[in-house]
């Protein structure tokens, strides 16, 4: 007889608890069940989450289709508790937004890739991403100067489009 044991479930309280740090990591992720620090953020990245962050809230105010948040909790599963660079909830998928987090799958996620990120984005992110369904996936590599947009389908992710990220988008 073979036993399996399913990962340990952290409280809301405990996995908040853990996001006071002393500095040294920016927080920590939740990835099948195991705690994952989260670098501190410095430029290029954090300017490119600003200005992308930035376009999509002034689309939004002309265009008001959804909500888009910048690094939020998203919790996409009990063992998958993220804070996507950029997070998108379309309006009829607003219910997953609980007034602090997202509970359930966004509707766009987009991670801004460094050379300490990009593995994780490029891998456990977007597989964890497209096993929960999300449905958009974008990926701003600022290792190669480009950006991503993937779609979900029930093959995998497929490339819709790759676009030399602009200056004024990458740094």
């Amino acid at each position: 007889m073979t036993l399996t044991a399913e990962p340990p479930i952290l409280s809301d309280e405990e996995f908040w608890r853990l996001q006071q740090t002393d500095g040294s990591v920016r927080g920590y992720e939740l990835e099948e069940g195991r705690l994952v620090p989260m670098a501190p953020i410095h430029d290029p990245q954090s300017s490119s989450w600003g200005k992308l962050f930035l376009r999509l809230g002034l689309y939004l105010e002309q265009h008001p289709v959804g909500r888009v948040w910048l690094d939020f909790a998203t919790y996409l599963d009990r063992c998958h508790r993220y804070f996507p660079d950029i997070v998108y909830l379309a309006n009829e998928d607003m219910y997953r937004y609980d007034g602090e987090k997202i509970v359930g799958v966004p509707t766009m996620v987009c991670e801004v890739a460094s050379k300490e990120s990009r593995e994780r984005d490029r891998q456990e992110k977007m597989r964890a991403y497209y096993g929960a369904g999300v449905a958009w996936y974008w990926l701003l590599d600022l290792v190669d100067g480009r950006m991503e947009e993937y779609r979900w389908e029930e093959s995998g992710y497929q490339l819709v489009s790759r676009v030399v990220a602009s200056r004024t988008l990458s740094g």
